[in-house]
């Protein structure tokens, strides 16, 4: 995949980057909960040990649609639906040199049971919680942090997103 330019906007600044790598997160959303899994607590990963969307890194001659299907099928064990799949911002992670692309999804009648492949816990959680930053996991029985990028990416969607 390559280093890819990209322009961001700043302030009403342009301001020209180049990224290493791409990535997908997908928002995925069921009567006002989001799909979160909680990371293993790994230090050789993004984000160890917090709550995050479901998504991950384009493989090389992937396209978006087919690393965001392929990644929430491989982290839930769920297919999703193209008609259904609406794409919302462009957001580059300064830290790993990532520009991702966010995705919204409204799970409707899907996603009753699903899998955790990747991580520790994958539950629903409800949006008011999410703001907070902080999740109870049922698994290790204590609270872990919201990954930052997806919590500020979340508290800027919230504000435009219907509930």
């Amino acid at each position: 995949y390559g280093q890819w330019r990209s322009v961001l906007q700043t302030g009403g600044n342009k301001v020209t980057a180049f990224v290493n790598r791409q990535s997908v997160t997908a928002i995925i959303i069921k009567n006002g909960m989001v799909l979160m899994n909680l990371r293993d607590n790994k230090n050789c990963i993004w984000n160890p040990n917090m709550w995050s969307m479901i998504g991950g890194h384009v493989e090389s001659q992937e396209t978006l649609a087919e690393a965001l299907f392929r990644e929430v099928e491989e982290e839930t064990g769920n297919s999703l639906c193209m008609a259904k799949v609406h794409p919302l911002i462009n957001f580059h992670y300064a830290g790993i040199n990532t520009m991702t692309t966010i995705f919204k999804y409204d799970a409707g009648d899907e996603f009753e049971t699903f899998l955790c492949t990747e991580g520790v816990e994958t539950r629903w959680v409800d949006t008011k919680s999410l703001l907070l930053g902080r999740i109870w996991s049922e698994t290790t029985q204590e609270y872990h942090d919201v990954a930052p990028e997806h919590l500020d990416v979340w508290e800027r969607l919230s504000r435009c997103l219907p509930s």
